[in-house]
């Protein structure tokens, strides 16, 4: 009994390290990868709105630290709708890093460590930002009662920061996400997301197929916090105002619920780069849910 026992037990530890594995792709200077991205999204009372584009991705050179990497993000469409303003305000944030260069530091594992053009990109962002919400603002003058111009600026604005950036090419599933990771059956990491939502993924390896789990991993009050910043940055003085002085009552109504939900799966080649990657994502808050579908297809 004790024999079979420790079998048991010995090909249950064999297994186990077996299917451990630490993802790095294959990083040469002028290797070139394309993907079509293809984004399904499903707001409340909305038609679905679907984008698609194209990532190149680059090495361009390398550096004592790892390898430089550029991004390029092209071909964008979008089937919403000109008198649909919130699709309209949705694919606006998607489009703006369309046909822009993100030049991308990684270290020799090909984690991402830092975006080395961002000064300039910031300053592309801005010029694009605010033509696409003047756009907006002309083809929805009533848009202007609910949110100023000055705060949806600020709102599409938000999620192109160097930080945020960062975040999506680090933690939010994508081309990179995996890349230096240490993975098996059952591993878990924290992170969080670029709406600063804390959150844990759990891991499984099969092969060459890695599929994660995430959800959203805060305490009451971290969420309290993060709603009223959620509040403060995409409504005007006086929403905000309303909202935080009656939030716990809110809370508790379920009226400003805050949940996240992710499911993903990885397939990859044998240089360990991606060759396809489908996530699902259900986002709550403020009473709406959101669905997200995004399926990544090398070219």
């Amino acid at each position: 009994m004790r024999k079979l026992l420790f079998c048991c037990l010995l090909t249950a530890v064999v297994t186990a390290v077996q299917a451990q594995t630490k993802i790095v792709p294959l990083l040469q200077k002028g290797l070139v990868k394309a993907y079509t991205i293809t984004t399904t999204t499903q707001l409340p009372g909305q038609k679905t709105i679907t984008t698609t584009a194209e990532a190149t991705y680059t090495i361009v050179d390398t550096t004592p630290e790892g390898y430089t990497l550029d991004i390029v993000n092209s071909n964008f469409t979008s089937n919403a709708m000109t008198d649909d303003i919130v699709s309209q305000i949705f694919s606006a944030a998607a489009e703006l890093m369309t046909d822009q260069k993100i030049t991308v530091a990684l270290n020799s594992d090909g984690q991402p460590q830092r975006i080395l053009n961002y000064g300039e990109l910031r300053k592309l962002q801005e010029k694009r930002c605010e033509k696409l919400v003047t756009k907006l603002m002309e083809q929805a003058p009533m848009l202007a009662q609910f949110m100023p111009k000055e705060t949806l600026n600020k709102t599409i604005m938000s999620h192109a920061s160097e930080e945020n950036m960062l975040k999506i090419l680090k933690d939010e599933a994508n081309v990179l996400t995996l890349n230096g990771k240490t993975l098996a059956i059952g591993t878990q990491e924290d992170y969080v997301n670029e709406r600063n939502m804390k959150m844990k993924r759990l891991y499984f390896v099969n092969g060459n197929t890695i599929t994660s789990n995430a959800v959203l991993n805060m305490t009451q009050d971290e969420m309290k916090t993060l709603i009223i910043a959620e509040v403060e940055n995409s409504m005007s003085a006086e929403q905000a105002k309303m909202v935080t002085e009656n939030i716990d009552m809110l809370m508790s109504s379920g009226q400003l619920k805050l949940d996240m939900q992710e499911k993903a799966e990885y397939k990859l080649e044998q240089d360990n780069w991606v060759s396809n990657i489908k996530v699902d994502t259900v986002y709550e808050t403020m009473g709406t849910k959101t669905t997200i579908t995004m399926t990544v297809s090398k070219k």
